[in-house]
C-alpha cells in the first residue's frame, strides 16, 4: 500500500513538473493596433517580437530564452504578444517604420502612451530580458 501511495505521489510531483515547464509564449498575428486595443483593454503592455526565417539569433532566442518557464509566465501575464517576420507584409512594414536594424526585435509600447516604443536588440538571456521587461513596466 505504501509503494502504491509512493509511486502515485512521485508520479503526480514529476507529471506536474514536466507540465510547469512546458509552458509556452502564446504569441499571435495582431497588428500593432489592434495590439495596443487589446493592451488598453487587459491594462497589458505589447511585446511585439520581429523575427527572421534563418536568422540564428532568432533561433536562438526561440530555441533557449522563450523557453524559460519564469520568462514565459512573466510574458504571458503582463504583455500582449504579436510575432511577426519581417519576410511577411506587416514584419516588413513594422521593420520599415521603425528603422529596425536587426532580428530579433523586441518592441515594447505601455497601453495609453504617446511615448515610441522601446526597441531591444540585443539577443538577451531569460534573465536579463525579464529583468528589462521588469524596469520596462516600473518605469
Amino acid at each position: 500500500m505504501r509503494a502504491a501511495i509512493f509511486i502515485g505521489v512521485y508520479f503526480l510531483f514529476f507529471s506536474t513538473g514536466a507540465l510547469a515547464q512546458k509552458a509556452t509564449v502564446r504569441f499571435k498575428k495582431y497588428t500593432w493596433y489592434q495590439g495596443l486595443t487589446l493592451a488598453k483593454q487587459q491594462n497589458k503592455s505589447l511585446f511585439l517580437y520581429i523575427s527572421q526565417p534563418g536568422c540564428d539569433y532568432c533561433k536562438e532566442f526561440n530555441a533557449i530564452t522563450l523557453k524559460n518557464r519564469d520568462l514565459v509566465m512573466f510574458l504571458n501575464k503582463h504583455f500582449i504578444l504579436i510575432k511577426h517576420s519581417v519576410k511577411t507584409k506587416y514584419g516588413e512594414a513594422i521593420a520599415r517604420d521603425y528603422h529596425l536594424q536587426s532580428t530579433p526585435a523586441l518592441l515594447l509600447q505601455k497601453p495609453g502612451s504617446a511615448d515610441p516604443p522601446l526597441i531591444l536588440y540585443e539577443n538577451l538571456n531569460a534573465e536579463e530580458l525579464l529583468n528589462k521587461l521588469k524596469a520596462f513596466l516600473d518605469s
